[in-house]
Protein backbone atom coordinates (compact mmCIF):
# COMPACT_ATOMS: atom_id res chain seq x y z
CA UNK A 1 0.00 0.00 0.00
CA UNK A 2 2.89 2.80 0.78
CA UNK A 3 4.67 1.80 -2.37
CA UNK A 4 1.44 2.14 -4.24
CA UNK A 5 0.44 5.74 -2.29
CA UNK A 6 4.36 6.85 -3.13
CA UNK A 7 4.07 5.98 -6.57
CA UNK A 8 0.50 7.41 -6.67
CA UNK A 9 1.78 11.20 -5.41
CA UNK A 10 4.32 11.69 -7.65
CA UNK A 11 2.32 10.85 -10.30
CA UNK A 12 -0.48 13.34 -9.56
CA UNK A 13 2.43 16.23 -9.23
CA UNK A 14 3.67 15.36 -12.41
CA UNK A 15 0.61 15.65 -13.98
CA UNK A 16 -0.37 19.01 -11.81
CA UNK A 17 3.05 20.14 -13.36
CA UNK A 18 2.65 19.04 -17.20
CA UNK A 19 -1.11 20.76 -17.04
CA UNK A 20 0.73 24.31 -15.66
CA UNK A 21 3.63 23.86 -17.86
CA UNK A 22 1.67 22.77 -21.02
CA UNK A 23 -0.01 25.74 -21.82
CA UNK A 24 3.14 27.81 -21.77
CA UNK A 25 4.60 26.10 -24.34
CA UNK A 26 2.58 26.79 -27.15
CA UNK A 27 1.43 29.96 -25.71
CA UNK A 28 3.88 33.21 -25.28
CA UNK A 29 4.43 32.73 -21.85
CA UNK A 30 6.30 29.49 -22.60
CA UNK A 31 8.62 30.87 -25.48
CA UNK A 32 9.09 34.27 -23.39
CA UNK A 33 11.08 32.27 -20.76
CA UNK A 34 13.77 31.37 -23.83
CA UNK A 35 12.78 33.87 -26.06
CA UNK A 36 15.25 36.77 -27.73
CA UNK A 37 16.56 39.28 -24.96
CA UNK A 38 17.62 41.99 -27.20
CA UNK A 39 16.30 44.31 -29.79
CA UNK A 40 17.82 46.74 -32.72
CA UNK A 41 16.24 50.00 -32.00
CA UNK A 42 17.07 52.09 -35.40
CA UNK A 43 16.32 55.73 -37.46
CA UNK A 44 17.58 57.34 -33.87
CA UNK A 45 19.40 60.79 -35.14
CA UNK A 46 23.36 60.01 -34.89
CA UNK A 47 23.57 62.03 -31.51
CA UNK A 48 21.25 60.13 -29.48
CA UNK A 49 23.23 58.40 -26.56
CA UNK A 50 22.64 55.22 -24.39
CA UNK A 51 21.74 57.41 -21.34
CA UNK A 52 19.33 58.91 -23.80
CA UNK A 53 17.81 55.78 -25.17
CA UNK A 54 17.79 54.16 -21.77
CA UNK A 55 15.76 56.84 -20.48
CA UNK A 56 13.34 56.67 -23.09
CA UNK A 57 12.55 52.99 -22.45
CA UNK A 58 11.90 53.84 -19.13
CA UNK A 59 9.97 56.33 -19.93
CA UNK A 60 7.76 54.02 -21.81
CA UNK A 61 7.63 51.69 -18.83
CA UNK A 62 10.37 49.20 -20.54
CA UNK A 63 12.74 48.05 -18.00
CA UNK A 64 15.66 45.83 -17.86
CA UNK A 65 18.20 47.35 -20.33
CA UNK A 66 21.18 45.36 -19.48
CA UNK A 67 23.31 46.38 -22.43
CA UNK A 68 23.33 49.21 -25.60
CA UNK A 69 25.84 48.82 -28.18
CA UNK A 70 25.56 51.38 -30.85
CA UNK A 71 26.72 51.03 -34.46
CA UNK A 72 29.26 53.27 -35.13
CA UNK A 73 30.91 54.61 -38.50
CA UNK A 74 33.88 53.04 -39.16
CA UNK A 75 35.45 56.39 -40.81
CA UNK A 76 34.47 58.51 -38.16
CA UNK A 77 33.35 57.34 -35.65
CA UNK A 78 29.87 58.70 -35.42
CA UNK A 79 27.12 56.71 -34.61
CA UNK A 80 24.92 55.45 -37.80
CA UNK A 81 21.68 55.76 -35.38
CA UNK A 82 21.01 51.93 -35.04
CA UNK A 83 21.78 50.15 -31.56
CA UNK A 84 21.47 46.68 -30.07
CA UNK A 85 19.97 47.00 -26.94
CA UNK A 86 19.78 43.77 -24.56
CA UNK A 87 17.57 43.04 -21.72
CA UNK A 88 17.51 41.06 -18.45
CA UNK A 89 14.23 38.83 -19.97
CA UNK A 90 12.32 38.46 -23.12
CA UNK A 91 9.43 40.06 -21.69
CA UNK A 92 11.38 43.40 -21.44
CA UNK A 93 12.30 42.96 -25.30
CA UNK A 94 8.82 42.09 -26.12
CA UNK A 95 7.70 45.29 -24.53
CA UNK A 96 10.02 47.86 -26.25
CA UNK A 97 9.12 46.49 -29.57
CA UNK A 98 5.34 46.44 -28.62
CA UNK A 99 5.35 50.05 -28.04
CA UNK A 100 5.41 50.57 -32.21
CA UNK A 101 5.47 53.61 -33.88
CA UNK A 102 7.79 56.07 -31.18
CA UNK A 103 9.90 59.19 -31.53
CA UNK A 104 13.07 59.56 -29.93
CA UNK A 105 14.04 63.28 -29.89
CA UNK A 106 11.93 64.29 -33.10
CA UNK A 107 13.12 61.06 -34.88
CA UNK A 108 10.45 58.04 -35.71
CA UNK A 109 12.63 54.97 -34.50
CA UNK A 110 11.83 51.71 -35.08
CA UNK A 111 11.97 48.97 -33.01
CA UNK A 112 12.32 45.06 -33.76
CA UNK A 113 13.81 41.81 -32.12
CA UNK A 114 17.36 40.89 -33.07
CA UNK A 115 17.25 38.50 -35.61
CA UNK A 116 20.64 38.09 -35.28
CA UNK A 117 20.46 36.90 -31.99
CA UNK A 118 17.87 34.80 -32.72
CA UNK A 119 19.11 32.90 -35.64
CA UNK A 120 22.58 32.28 -33.22
CA UNK A 121 20.05 30.84 -30.62
CA UNK A 122 18.35 28.75 -33.19
CA UNK A 123 21.57 27.34 -35.04
CA UNK A 124 22.51 26.40 -31.74
CA UNK A 125 18.90 24.41 -30.68
CA UNK A 126 18.88 23.48 -34.21
CA UNK A 127 22.27 21.72 -33.77
CA UNK A 128 21.77 19.96 -30.41
CA UNK A 129 17.52 19.45 -31.57
CA UNK A 130 19.08 17.59 -35.35
CA UNK A 131 21.95 16.24 -34.18
CA UNK A 132 23.69 19.25 -36.50
CA UNK A 133 23.25 16.94 -39.54
CA UNK A 134 20.14 18.94 -41.19
CA UNK A 135 22.25 21.34 -42.48
CA UNK A 136 26.10 19.53 -42.13
CA UNK A 137 24.43 16.25 -44.33
CA UNK A 138 23.16 18.71 -46.98
CA UNK A 139 26.40 20.42 -47.29
CA UNK A 140 29.06 17.21 -46.77
CA UNK A 141 26.49 15.31 -49.21
CA UNK A 142 26.90 17.69 -52.28
CA UNK A 143 30.76 17.60 -51.29
CA UNK A 144 30.71 13.77 -51.87
CA UNK A 145 28.28 14.12 -54.36
CA UNK A 146 30.78 16.45 -56.19
CA UNK A 147 33.96 14.67 -56.16
CA UNK A 148 32.36 11.62 -57.60
CA UNK A 149 30.84 14.12 -60.25
CA UNK A 150 34.14 15.20 -60.85
CA UNK A 151 35.87 11.92 -60.89
CA UNK A 152 33.17 10.34 -63.57
CA UNK A 153 33.21 13.26 -65.73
Amino acid sequence: DDDEYRGAAPADEEEKGDKLSAPKQPGSSGSSSQGPRSVVVSKMHWWTSDADLENFLEEKGVRGVTKIQFQEEKSNGKSKGIATVEFNSPIAAAEAVALGDVELQGAKILISLNMEGILKQGQGQTKSERGGGGQQQSQGGGRQGGGGGGGGG
